[in-house]
């Protein structure tokens, strides 16, 4: 094992203190550990990379444990705190806002909903954006709405960095995710589907808003079922696993599973992921939440060979799951046959190789080399190297 991605004390410190309650062991653990701890500034840091550090500072503070802290860094998580509960209430004003100006059932998703009705406090969790779930017929027609309030607010479309213009029409058209809207005190994204990227899946996403349940803002604002919003939770930590994670995601997965113990349906749950697929994303999710968390899940949620051979580390959930398999060219075939046009099959498959530069540059260049060239040879490692080798190796090809 990589000396570098082993366990340390200040990555135990970190995860104990993750969570918005501790039992007596963990009070026990978190006073030996802080004791062993030299850098506090690395735990600081840590912390802020992996979004925790309001909810740490939460936690230490209802069960009267600041004092472990120096004093600087017991400071710092508690502005960090009071940071994060001014930037969630701006967002939170807002989301009632767009309730209001959609006219239309809206689903809270992710950041927001958690924000309401997960967390005991607003400043527990950051988020950056308002995420929402609509019907797809809808989508339109909210969104047309909301641009019609631009006399009280500067509503701004944003389709962002795209990978180029024939995959932004997919993502737009097929895949359910419409062009950001910038508003004074934040940002809007409205979604018809609840999986990034996958169409196929959007059946789903119907099971999932004949499931909805009001939320407690009342009027036409509502919330996922738990399980819905447990499953939306591990997909989107799926979807991320293979270029990197942070501790946040888990955080999340675990508090739900803990605070809805008595009610959670795993067998509805098991139900909803009867694809093998969707299955092994949810097992995946809940594995690593039980290797961090030790949260309790039923044991065929679980993955034996992933508990075993994965460390405790924060640097190592940071470098994201290796073995988790590339889909690129699935993704690709996938998506050619959601247009209809043979001119669009071809500039897709062409984009797909060659993306536009500004786009590869923004997620595949280093920190200190942004070289266009050295991008692109990432970009193509990652999606087609790491893809094509084994299906040499499995004689497919």
């Amino acid at each position: 094992m990589d000396t570098d991605l082993r366990t340390t004390v200040e990555d135990l410190f970190i995860i104990t203190a993750s969570k918005t309650s501790f039992s007596d062991r963990d009070i026990l653990l978190l006073k030996e550990l802080s004791e062993k701890i030299d850098d506090w500034e690395a735990v600081l840091q840590t912390a802020v990379q992996h979004k925790v550090a309001p909810l740490i500072y939460y936690a230490l503070k209802t069960y009267a444990l600041t004092n472990l802290l120096p004093a600087d860094v017991a400071e710092e998580l508690r502005t960090i705190y009071y940071t994060t509960v001014s930037a969630n209430l701006k967002l939170l004003h807002l989301m009632e806002k767009i309730a209001v100006w959609a006219d239309e059932k809206v689903v809270l998703l992710k950041g927001i909903d958690l924000v309401e009705s997960l967390y005991p406090k607003i400043g527990l969790r950051s988020m950056c954006d308002v995420d929402l779930l609509v019907e797809r017929d809808k989508a339109e027609i909210i969104v047309e709405r909301l641009q019609a309030r631009s006399h009280e607010e500067k509503v701004v479309m944003t389709f962002g960095v795209s990978k180029s213009l024939i995959h932004r029409k997919l993502d737009i058209e097929e895949k359910g995710h419409l062009p950001q809207m910038l508003f004074r005190n934040g940002c809007v994204e409205i979604n018809w589907n609840l999986f990034e990227g996958n169409s196929h899946r959007y059946a789903i996403t119907q099971q999932a808003l004949n499931s909805i349940v009001p939320s407690p803002k009342g009027g036409k604002v509502y919330r996922l079922s738990n399980e819905f919003m447990l499953l939306h939770l591990c997909t989107h930590f799926y979807v991320d696993a293979p270029t990197g994670l942070i501790l946040r995601m888990l955080c999340d997965i675990n508090e739900i599973v803990v605070k809805y113990a008595e009610t959670l349906d795993w067998d509805a749950l098991r139900r909803i992921c009867c694809d093998p697929e969707l299955r092994h994303e949810v097992n995946t999710a809940l594995t690593y939440t039980f290797i961090y968390f030790n949260t309790i899940i039923p044991q065929d949620f679980i993955l034996d060979g992933v508990v075993k051979s994965t460390p405790v580390s924060l640097a190592a959930l940071s470098n994201g799951i290796p073995d988790i398999p590339q889909k690129s060219l699935q993704v690709l075939f996938v998506d050619l046959q959601l247009l209809h046009r043979f001119t669009e099959k071809i500039e897709l498959m062409y984009k797909t190789v060659l993306p536009d530069k500004d786009w590869v540059i923004l997620n595949y260049s280093e920190a200190k080399k942004r070289s266009v060239i050295r991008s692109y040879v990432l970009y193509w490692k990652y999606h087609f190297f790491l893809t094509i080798r084994p299906l040499f190796r499995k004689g497919s090809l």
